[in-house]
């Protein structure tokens, strides 16, 4: 079944690693696992924003999106879906008055080289908050359950990640930020994003 959404305003994406696929080798897996938060669209007609998780060279992963709780809501069973022949296989959500948290699993039987988008999460701007409302979204944030399995082009061996980085900054899984966001920016907010609008119609596949 295939389900569209109009989606427009493509925003930049924020905290993508710099590392490339032919880079992704021993010396580079040393350093640990990085993905990214960014958001990718917004519809202010349906008051959405869609979030992404782009790790690079990914096979598998656990990886735990948050939000503020009072700002949005999201149906998981629905509008968190994997991309680019990801699957989502599981979601655990945990939630307070301040922050909820979506921890995503997923895998892939062919697992793409580079930094490619392997989950999607469409959330809804609560009722009676202004479409400018300031936004935060963060992934591995300090989450000790995390993993990334990744291959190492190297010797094409997958090599794992979990928790948070050391004291260093090595190993594990390095957190990611979306920085301020907003379904339809004031100037001053769209100033600090990258991308101009842009319209175009955002379709997946369920």
């Amino acid at each position: 079944m295939v389900r569209s959404k109009l989606l427009s305003a493509v925003v930049a994406a924020a905290a993508i690693s710099t590392l490339t696929a032919s880079s992704f080798g021993a010396a580079a897996l040393a350093g640990g696992a990085k993905t990214s938060c960014k958001p990718t669209a917004t519809s202010p007609a349906l008051r959405q924003i869609q979030i992404n998780a782009d790790p690079l060279n990914v096979q598998s992963y656990g990886l735990t999106m948050t939000y503020e709780t009072d700002l949005v809501t999201i149906n998981p069973a629905k509008d968190i879906f994997g991309v680019n022949g990801y699957t989502v296989t599981n979601v655990i959500v945990t939630s307070n008055d301040l922050f909820t948290r979506l921890q995503v699993f997923g895998n892939s039987a062919n697992p793409l080289p580079g930094e490619i988008d392997v989950f999607a999460a469409i959330f809804t701007l609560k009722p009676l908050l202004p479409l400018d409302t300031v936004l935060h979204f963060s992934v591995s944030d300090n989450v000790p359950n995390d993993f990334i399995t990744a291959i190492d082009t190297d010797t094409g061996l997958p090599v794992t990640f979990s928790g948070p980085p050391d004291a260093n900054g090595l190993g594990g899984v390095a957190p990611s930020f979306s920085g301020a966001v907003a379904i339809l920016p004031e100037p001053s907010l769209a100033g600090l994003i990258a991308a101009g609008m842009a319209g175009f119609a955002g379709r997946r596949r369920r």
